[in-house]
């Protein structure tokens, strides 16, 4: 005989037994596992008729609730290096639109131009060719605006 979970089932209203597990330590994982999903674990039975105590269960849960605590920070930590990442993918498209925008304008500083055609010289730098232009009434997909 095995090692099996004795649980409550809140939405069955009822008590159940798990399937039979191998060792005390696939048992534990289990009633684990139940007690996440919002089952109440009433005890782990042993070969032998051996109970484990409520009291050792919930040692058990809060070390493995650390454990996973652990581990979660540890991929928290990871998180805003990424974003970090694609902050400064971000911020280089930026200083990179910055640095075009400040060329057309110095360019466009030392011609005898009026200010319209200036300003018409620097439309045409700045936008897109019709070529690579949405076709009129369609928006680009979103993302790419």
């Amino acid at each position: 005989m095995g090692w099996h979970v004795r649980y409550t089932d809140r939405s069955l209203k009822h008590e159940l037994l798990s399937p039979e597990f191998a060792t005390r330590d696939e048992a534990f994982e289990a009633a684990w596992t139940l007690a996440q999903e919002k089952n109440d674990i009433s005890a782990i039975e042993g070969p032998d008729e051996e109970l484990v105590s409520m009291e050792e269960i919930s040692a058990w849960f809060d070390r493995r609730a650390s454990r996973k605590g652990v581990i979660g920070a540890i991929r928290e930590s990871k998180k805003p290096k990424k974003d970090a990442a694609a902050r400064a993918v971000i911020a280089k498209g930026a200083e990179a639109r910055g640095k075009a925008k400040t060329a057309v304008d110095e360019a466009l500083a030392g011609s005898p131009a009026t200010r319209g055609e200036k300003a018409t010289r620097k439309r045409k730098l700045t936008t897109l060719p019709n070529e690579l232009k949405p076709p009129e009434g369609r928006r680009p997909p979103k993302g790419r605006r």
